[in-house]
């Protein structure tokens, strides 16, 4: 692209593709087009976004239980998991 005006010329390119780059260019654009049309796909036996967080949570829950038997350590892991919790209530 190249401007002229009264006080001299400006020239910048806007797309400059060279070996490789097409393809990626390509490969980007067909998988945003995939993304977006996996996004339409309803599954059979799909549950709510709300159950799987609270299984997620649960889990990790399990998992620190087995980790550690300290009650500290167990409360540090907890906190961050508790506001995650906090903030999903607000947004509903």
């Amino acid at each position: 692209m190249r401007w002229t005006g009264p006080q001299g010329e400006f020239a910048f390119q806007t797309l400059n593709l060279q070996q490789w780059d097409f393809f990626f260019l390509l490969a980007f654009l067909i998988g945003l087009y995939s993304i977006h049309r996996l996004v339409l796909v309803k599954e059979v036996g799909e549950v709510k976004e709300r159950v799987i967080i609270q299984e997620l949570f649960s889990e990790i829950g399990r998992t620190t239980r087995n980790l550690s038997t300290i009650w500290g350590l167990r409360y540090v892991i907890r906190l961050p998991l508790s506001f995650t919790k906090k903030t999903l209530r607000r947004k509903k």
